[in-house]
């Protein structure tokens, strides 16, 4: 009897403590995903990057950090909203000094690139910016890393 009982307890237990999990789970997931959708949609606008390909050349260090700034202007009507950058490989990162702040009809902001170049080469690198525009930009940054001796 005593086996049984605990049978149930466990059963009981296991399932309904699971149910329960998943029950909250799903909530915040649902509340993530009402979180993350605009209420309103922004108003769309156009931007334009001064250079959308740096060319770096050779370079002669390996593993430091280079940074490269590129400049987006707002040519719209409308404050422009960068919304994400996103590079394409986890050796590439970006930063903006003024992230929160949407950019105004006719000033510009800057998206700084950083690359780590581990191994010689030549390379390419590329983040797109999505913004509240008409189309994404995409952001360009390539060299060589000329072979060091002894890497």
């Amino acid at each position: 009897m005593k086996q049984i009982v605990l049978l149930i307890l466990t059963f009981l237990l296991f399932f309904g403590g699971s149910w329960y999990v998943r029950k909250k789970f799903f909530q915040v997931r649902k509340s993530e995903k009402i979180a993350q959708s605009p209420q309103k949609k922004l108003p769309v606008t156009k931007f334009k990057v001064k250079e959308e390909i740096i060319d770096l050349g050779k370079i002669y260090r390996l593993d430091t950090v280079i940074r490269c700034d590129f400049v987006l202007y707002n040519l719209g009507p409308e404050n422009l909203y960068i919304v994400d950058v996103k590079p394409d490989c986890k050796c590439t990162g970006y930063s903006r000094a003024d992230k929160s702040e949407p950019v105004a009809p006719g000033d510009s902001t800057v998206v700084t690139l950083e690359y780590r170049p581990k191994q010689s080469g030549t390379f390419q690198v590329t983040a797109s910016v999505e913004a509240n525009a008409e189309e994404n930009a995409f952001l360009v940054l390539r060299g060589e890393v000329a072979n060091i001796p002894g890497s």
